[in-house]
């Protein structure tokens, strides 16, 4: 359908469409987004106390992978708990391809930082526990790595290795995998064989020397017991994170193509739960993404295995929020009635891209008129509005079976310079029309693809002085843009019903017709069309350039509108967070009165990812990671609990603990706290500025009211901003709890 510019353009994309790893600059939180994330956080915070399962659903288009994305980007920003997130794609039932993707997607460079991590862990406990010197401890906690305890010869690296060798043959139920797997994460490093042992944990036949036990592959492609070997391989891996406490979570997406419905075999289900259970036991979380198909047939049994019991459904937006979606495209013009927004989300199920599909025919339908968009309108839209792939190639059977019918050859081609030409159909004297789809989701990607379509035309002039360019628009398609194209190439719209007749009519004007010109003067290509081409790609990078801007701010409308809607939700997330940690402090203290230092740990970690990821109080982060400094010096010193520096520190730690229990209590405003550093600054500006002023009148009376009003608040602003750098600098946590830094310090051996 074509986009009639007499208004403005069609402002819904033809269909929205994410990729894994292409990050948004500004995010919309729909509700079950924040659900989702709510899940992941409370995983992070027990960490490692156990692994899990978690399980998303929602129809093609629903915003699956979008929610992927922002989930993987809210992860890598919740600092308190290191964690890696690893994608795989499912694209069929093979938990073999799925245990590659994943192991692909780790690399080997991550595996043997990952290795380096539970060796610096598995020595500073034996440091610790051999009674090093506070200095040697120190030394390995700052700088990462065990070197200062080989130099001292409290242990070597061979035995670290062995070490982990050891604590990884333990793991999961196939010892005989796991001792396999231990030995070539132990030779990642080495110069000659590491990469070759990387090839063999992704499945290749071994390349490794005869002298190492690793002779045969990690599976045999014939084999019964393949898949669960790949499964017992990845716990081993997952085991090696939890040993370098790193939290590792596994993303599954396409569920429906490892749990195909209908085909579920007891097989299927066993292995399903097994990658589960073998995951999840190893302090990992297992995310899995797919349509209800998929979760349709899941085993009853593998429900008690996820986090919620059930997937939580993703895409399916209210009415609230499918008004807000449509009026962030719309960008303050006129839109829908109520009435009609109803419908929409009613003949969409709340899905986004059905939502800004509908929104894209009813646009087209109506000439931009939205308040004639009835529900018989409403509904044909939701009818026509295929799939894009779906329409593309359509398109090219179409032009296949015109051609046939036409005798014209026809096959898909490419310029020397390996740009893509659709169809070139030739006729039997030999002319020639180079077909190209430009299948567009919105204008942004149009005026991008129409780009393409200048290069492809210089290409194409300077191959053949004898082939046209014919551009079939699929989508999204704009007068303005179809006005710039029509000056180089022959433009038509792809629509299903009439594309046949016109697209015989062009094949008989442009191959057939016996009194058309055939030949063109050769210089055209130096002279008014390559000059004209150059011109024409100049119009499009403004478009493309302006449209880019208008996502832009679609995108940061909608994320406005989302926080608002989602503020009480989040206040009151807040609220429950704040309550949950003042309950988790008084753990706190009862694990420090019972002098368990583990248990201590373990709460406090929970505390600041929460802290963390729902109240960011910058404050009680800081105080808690004095707590944790607290805790590491105490462990590593090995003090007798009835030494008196051992009651010095607990003293600092439940004094730290009132504290954290006495900001929580604190809830401010920068705009409306008058402690707040911004607040402060103001009086000193405005008295600044009514003492410039006196002092200008009074000092320089030849100068103008206008230009003393104007120098007094330049004072007044700088004065203020001054005042605030500072009152700022001493609010902040390191600086006004500098104190329990200080008695930290002083509890701390000096050597």
């Amino acid at each position: 359908m074509s986009n009639s510019d007499n208004h403005f353009e069609n402002p819904f994309p033809a269909t929205a469409v994410t990729m894994f790893g292409v990050r948004s600059e500004f995010v919309a939180k729909f509700a079950y987004m924040t659900k989702a994330r709510q899940h992941i956080v409370d995983y992070l915070s027990q960490y490692p106390k156990q692994g899990s399962a978690l399980a998303l659903s929602g129809g093609h288009g629903s915003g699956k992978t979008f929610l992927l994305n922002w989930l993987t980007t809210e992860i890598s920003s919740i600092k308190n708990v290191r964690s890696q997130t690893v994608y795989a794609k499912a694209d069929n039932d093979s938990v073999i391809d799925v245990y590659k993707q994943f192991m692909r997607s780790v690399t080997r460079s991550t595996l043997i930082d990952v290795t380096r991590a539970a060796i610096h862990n598995i020595g500073r406990n034996i440091a610790a526990a051999a009674q090093a010197t506070q200095e040697t401890l120190d030394k390995i906690q700052s700088s990462g790595t065990v070197q200062p305890a080989l130099e001292e010869k409290i242990f070597d690296t061979n035995e670290l290795y062995l070490l982990l060798k050891m604590e990884l043959h333990k793991i999961g139920v196939s010892p005989a995998v796991s001792g396999q797997v231990a030995y070539a994460i132990g030779i990642l490093e080495h110069p000659d064989f590491g990469e070759a042992a990387f090839s063999w944990l992704l499945g290749s036949t071994s390349q490794l020397p005869k002298e190492t036990p690793l002779q045969s592959p990690l599976w045999s492609n014939d084999s019964t017991d393949a898949a669960d070997v790949a499964v017992s391989a990845l716990e081993c891996i997952a085991g090696l994170y939890r040993l370098a406490e790193i939290a590792l979570i596994l993303i599954l997406d396409q569920m429906e193509n490892f749990l195909p419905a209908g085909s579920l075999t007891p097989t299927h289900a066993s292995l399903l739960k097994k990658l589960v259970e073998q995951i999840s036991a190893q302090g990992a979380l297992l995310l899995m993404a797919g349509t209800p198909v998929a979760w349709n047939s899941l085993p009853r049994d593998v429900g008690p295995r996820l986090i919620n019991r059930a997937p939580i459904m993703i895409g399916s937006l209210n009415a609230q929020e499918t008004n807000l979606l449509i009026a962030a495209y719309l960008r303050g013009r006129r839109g829908f009635a109520s009435e009609a927004v109803a419908t929409i989300r009613d003949l969409s199920g709340g899905n986004p891209r059905e939502i800004l599909r509908i929104s894209y025919e009813v646009f087209a339908r109506t000439d931009g008129d939205f308040q004639a968009a009835n529900d018989d309108i409403l509904i044909q839209a939701a009818q026509e509005s295929g799939t894009l792939a779906d329409r593309a190639t359509l398109a090219l059977k179409m032009i296949d079976e015109v051609a046939e019918r036409l005798s014209l050859s026809h096959s898909p081609a490419n310029t020397t310079d390996g740009q893509k030409i659709d169809r070139l159909v030739t006729s039997t004297e030999g002319r020639r029309l180079a077909i190209v789809l430009i299948t567009s989701p919105d204008a942004r990607s149009e005026a991008e693809n129409a780009r393409k379509l200048t290069h492809l035309r210089e290409q194409i002039e300077l191959e053949s002085k004898q082939s046209e360019l014919l551009a079939v628009t699929v989508g999204f398609s704009s007068a303005r843009v179809r006005e710039v194209v029509e000056k180089i190439a022959g433009i038509m719209e792809f629509d299903e019903s009439t594309f046949r007749t016109r697209l015989e009519q062009e094949f008989q004007n442009r191959l057939i017709a016996s009194d058309r010109q055939s030949e063109r003067d050769p210089s055209e290509l130096f002279g008014t069309l390559l000059e004209r081409i150059t011109r024409l790609d100049e119009q499009l990078a403004t478009i493309q350039a302006t449209r880019t801007e208008n996502e832009r701010e679609v995108s940061k409308a909608l994320q406005r509108g989302t926080a608002e809607l989602a503020e009480t939700e989040r206040a009151e997330i807040e609220a429950k967070t704040r309550h949950e940690l003042r309950f988790a402090l008084d753990e706190l203290h009862e694990a420090l009165r019972t002098e368990d230092i583990n248990h201590e740990r373990s709460v406090l970690r929970r505390l600041l990812v929460s802290n963390e990821a729902n109240v960011k109080d910058a404050t009680f982060d800081y105080l808690g990671s004095i707590y944790l400094d607290a805790l590491d010096s105490l462990q590593l010193q090995e003090l007798n609990l009835n030494q008196p520096i051992s009651r010095k520190y607990f003293l600092l730690r439940s004094d730290l603990i009132r504290t954290m229990r006495s900001q929580l209590s604190i809830r401010r405003s920068l705009f409306l706290d008058l402690r707040s550093p911004l607040i402060k600054s103001v009086p000193f500006g405005i008295a600044a500025a009514i003492y410039a002023g006196a002092v200008i009148i009074s000092s320089f009376p030849f100068r103008s009211l206008f230009e003393a009003v104007a120098l007094a608040a330049l004072v007044g602003v700088v004065v203020s901003g001054v005042s605030f750098v500072i009152f700022e600098a001493f609010a902040r946590p390191e600086r006004k709890y500098r104190a329990f830094a200080k008695r930290l310090d002083e509890l701390r051996p000096k050597m």
